[in-house]
């Protein structure tokens, strides 16, 4: 786990969608390496419509597998900054930043009911320990 200092409602925040489209990736992290050394990357693209009118994502990136499908109600963590910084004290501190991009990183998805009443499923990305604490 990343040391990291800061307010986490600074910079991890919460907001709801609507799944409008589902891309799961694998890619090869160095393909020049030899297969037994190769290492791989999974990552969800999730095309989404926010409950918010105000709010201005249209894409949510999962690093990891996720279960979530076209038509599905979430309620997503996504991180807001601007990357880390060295304190003074050499602990990793994150920058906030207070506004959405059309494009952010989702550190965890949790499924919905039809209603949104229940919670179905958690999943967590594995940035997730880096941000919650």
């Amino acid at each position: 786990m990343t040391n990291m200092r800061g307010d986490l409602k600074d910079y991890v925040t919460q907001e709801r969608f609507h799944v409008t489209g589902v891309l799961c990736k694998t890619e090869r992290t160095n393909p020049e390496m030899d297969s037994v050394y190769r290492h791989e990357r999974h990552t969800t693209e999730i095309a989404v419509l926010p409950y918010k009118e105000s709010c201005p994502i249209r894409v949510l990136h999962f690093r990891g597998y996720s279960t979530v499908q076209t038509g599905d109600s979430i309620d997503a963590r996504i991180v807001r900054t601007n990357g880390t910084r060295l304190n003074s004290e050499g602990v990793r501190e994150c920058i906030p930043r207070s506004d959405y991009k059309k494009s952010e990183i989702a550190i965890e998805m949790v499924r919905l009911s039809a209603d949104l009443s229940t919670k179905l499923r958690t999943e967590r990305s594995i940035e997730y320990s880096d941000h919650v604490y």
